[in-house]
């Protein structure tokens, strides 16, 4: 299978490629290797069972190389709760440099925060929410 894909996670419909869910990821590398027969809901998509949040997440890295931003500008803090569920969804879909910044916090040099300013290091450069690291 090769192309574009409807996915159903939970509900919620989203459009992508087999391109940028095989990206650097076991779990669709293997489900798309035509080892597995794939089911699909009478719409045509294939139904992923995640919580649909969580998997945007790991398809804006896959898609763009993109690693979460998730940090509360108005508490000064980072979403641990989140860093810790996408870690867990990174690590069951086998994509290892998720998982590899995930497990290795280092998430906790994305933001510095000095006398109540947040600034970005200049590594990093944001896009809709989601921050690129070069590291």
């Amino acid at each position: 299978m090769t192309g574009p894909v409807r996915l159903d996670v939970r509900g919620r419909k989203i459009n992508t490629t087999v391109a940028t869910l095989t990206n650097d990821c076991g779990y669709f590398q293997t489900f798309f290797s035509g080892e597995w027969v794939i089911p699909k809901l009478p719409d045509g998509s294939v139904s992923v069972n995640e919580d649909p949040d969580l998997f945007e997440h790991l398809l804006k890295f896959l898609q763009y190389g993109a690693f979460p931003r998730a940090y509360d500008e108005t508490r000064h803090r980072h979403d641990v709760e989140l860093y810790d569920s996408l870690a867990w969804c990174s690590r069951y879909y086998k994509i290892p440099k998720l998982d590899a910044w995930l497990r290795g916090r280092l998430w906790e040099k994305l933001v510095i925060v000095k006398k109540d300013v947040v600034s970005y290091h200049h590594g990093w450069s944001t896009s809709f929410g989601w921050v690129v690291c070069c590291i």
